[in-house]
């Protein structure tokens, strides 16, 4: 999503308009929709929400990376290093992608957490991780039955689940944070 997003800044209007409009019509379809499209077309398991994910998330990272790229390419440095002679690429690997590596990267760890909490769903309605391979929802899903008699059987995997998407949540704001001062 970042070089989709950069290359877009950084190019024609006409490739910029097509490769926006392709990111806005991922952006416009509920997340949850697409990987459950995704797993019911190649099947559940373990390489298929991790696919499935990974075509369904790369989106938000490539219009943010348009975003910076556009008000960095703006910048005086820029400028000058165009007027330098500087190639287009060279200019994009070493002055627009490292200035918006910060932002980025606190980006992706809040889109983690929500990463953790649509796995866990997939896995909770039997289509992510399949057995014998262990998942924190496939757990909470198979003591369902037995909600009454043992309730930490789903109360221990869930608070799993809600800890580290919240703790990699909180470590994206405080990057969030600092990467604007």
């Amino acid at each position: 999503g970042v070089v989709i997003g950069t290359i877009s800044a950084r190019s024609s209007s006409t490739i910029d308009e097509i490769l926006m409009r392709f990111v806005d019509l991922l952006l416009s379809l509920p997340e949850i929709v697409l990987a459950l499209c995704l797993i019911s077309i190649f099947g559940s398991g373990y390489i298929t929400v991790i696919l499935a994910i990974v075509f369904i998330s790369w989106a938000p990272f490539a219009r943010l990376a348009r975003g910076l790229a556009v008000d960095i390419s703006s910048k005086t440095y820029i400028e000058a290093a165009e007027v330098l002679g500087c190639s287009r690429s060279f200019i994009i690997f070493r002055h627009v992608i490292p200035n918006t590596i910060r932002p980025l990267a606190a980006m992706g760890f809040l889109r983690f957490g929500h990463t953790i909490i649509t796995v866990g769903g997939l896995s909770f309605l039997g289509l992510g991780v399949q057995p014998p391979d262990s998942d924190w929802a496939a757990m909470v899903a198979s003591a369902v039955p037995y909600i009454e008699r043992a309730p930490y059987l789903i109360v221990f995997p869930g608070l799993a689940i809600f800890l580290a998407a919240m703790s990699v949540t909180l470590i994206g704001q405080a990057l969030d944070r600092t990467s604007y001062n």
